[in-house]
């Protein structure tokens, strides 16, 4: 009998122990199979353009660019592993989604571990469920705003472990929790900035905030530690950015995108869902600093817990409800492997076939010798001096417009798109 009991015993012990991994997983692969729909949106196809461009060496940062080029250095190394493990571009896009859907993960399981001692097993299991769910199906993940979100909670999370080890640090506390976890929160915090400038200014209030609330030599000297991440972080950043033949070009286009406007929020529900998501970490941490006043009641942390994961599910709720219909695995191109309704399929086949006039190796748009996915229907990249220029939905039927109807002839016409090229006054482009 004795034995039985015990048994049982340690049957629930290790059912406690692996229930919230086994959940993090249960989402992990959810997620996995709504991150494999629908074509990339604008942002995300011309974010993986640039930074297809920049792994092939073929130009400096483009000023053309914009504000993505600066996600492009980002988006990089994730591409490069993305076709080191399919050789080639083949399927890139729903690999690129699915490396950043594994660091969200990775992200999640160590939350899960970092949070539990201050906000308990179920408060930390809530709040990093929310997390991934709300990284998994945030705005195009490959994109400014999927990176956004992904190192705007790696941020919160360093500065949450760093308070809380803090907190208990009764002066024989680890260099981890004198030195990186702050130095994490400022890393991660630069390359938020770098991803979305909005981000700046949350993650400016709550270092003021550190400052104003507790103002001890412990607290400044994590600060300081959040400044040099922010340095080291930035400096990284740049180091990648200009690294090449041409490093002051690199640098002249790169300070030229960071000054163009950025990509902004359009007001949908995702939008604004994420927005609302980094309020339950900001309520912790200020709940944190104001401890030593008057520390945040237990009702409190488990609200804002609570809070995070249903923002999480209902943003695994819309991209479930947008996925619905019918639907055609791609099996050509890019975007092979994506499930997307037909009509987009019939556009992006109608597209390979444009771009194969072009260039078999991709699509040409905001810049020369640019690959990109393909654009929303409807949509087009800015025209600038680009060589090649896409127009696909409504754009192709209406054309360039006046404004470039003599520097920008059709050059090969499907039944969804246009591609047209640049060409001088008194020359002729023939159509493919």
């Amino acid at each position: 009998m004795g034995h039985r009991i015990m048994g049982h015993m340690n049957t629930q012990r290790l059912l406690h122990t692996a229930l919230p991994f086994l959940l993090l997983a249960l989402a992990f692969a959810a997620l996995a199979s709504l991150c494999v729909r629908g074509m990339p949106g604008q942002l995300e196809g011309q974010g993986l353009a640039a930074a297809s461009q920049l792994l092939q060496g073929v130009s400096p940062l483009n000023p053309q660019w914009g504000s993505l080029q600066a996600s492009a250095v980002l988006l990089q190394p994730a591409l490069a592993l993305s076709i080191a493990l399919l050789g080639g571009t083949q399927g890139a896009v729903a690999c690129m989604r699915l490396v950043f859907l594994t660091l969200a993960f990775l992200e999640a399981l160590v939350s899960y571990k970092l949070l539990s001692k201050r906000l308990g097993s179920t408060g930390s299991l809530l709040l990093s469920l929310g997390a991934l769910l709300c990284c998994g199906c945030g705005l195009e993940m490959a994109a400014p705003y999927g990176l956004c979100v992904i190192f705007g909670y790696a941020a919160f999370l360093c500065a949450l472990a760093s308070q809380e080890l803090s907190t208990r640090d009764d002066g024989t506390a680890s260099g981890y929790a004198r030195v990186l976890a702050p130095l994490g929160a400022g890393f991660f915090a630069a390359l938020t900035v770098v991803s979305n400038t909005v981000a700046a200014t949350l993650m400016l209030v709550l270092w003021v905030l550190a400052l104003s609330f507790e103002r001890s030599r412990q607290t400044a000297i994590q600060m300081l530690w959040n400044a040099a991440g922010a340095v080291l972080g930035t400096a990284v950043f740049l180091l990648a950015a200009t690294a090449g033949s041409d490093p002051m070009a690199n640098l002249q286009a790169l300070l030229a995108g960071l000054q163009a406007d950025r990509p902004t929020f359009k007001g949908d529900i995702f939008g604004l869902l994420l927005v609302a998501a980094a309020l339950p970490p900001a309520a912790l941490y200020a709940g944190g600093l104001l401890a030593a006043r008057r520390p945040m009641s237990a009702r409190v942390t488990s609200a804002c817990c609570a809070a995070m994961l249903v923002l999480g599910l209902a943003c695994t709720a819309g991209s479930m409800a947008q996925g619905a219909g019918g639907r055609t695995t791609l099996d050509e191109g890019p975007c092979t492997g994506l499930a997307v309704s037909n009509a987009q399929a019939s556009a992006y086949e109608d597209t390979l076939g444009l771009l194969a006039k072009a260039n078999e190796g991709g699509l040409y748009v905001l810049g020369s010798d640019q690959w990109a996915v393909l654009a929303v229907p409807g949509d087009y990249a800015p025209l600038g001096q680009a060589e090649w220029v896409l127009a696909s939905g409504s754009d192709a039927a209406q054309g360039l417009g006046a404004d470039y109807s003599e520097s920008y002839l059709p050059f090969a016409t499907a039944g969804s798109a246009t591609l047209y090229k640049h060409t001088s006054k008194a020359s002729y482009i023939t159509q493919g």
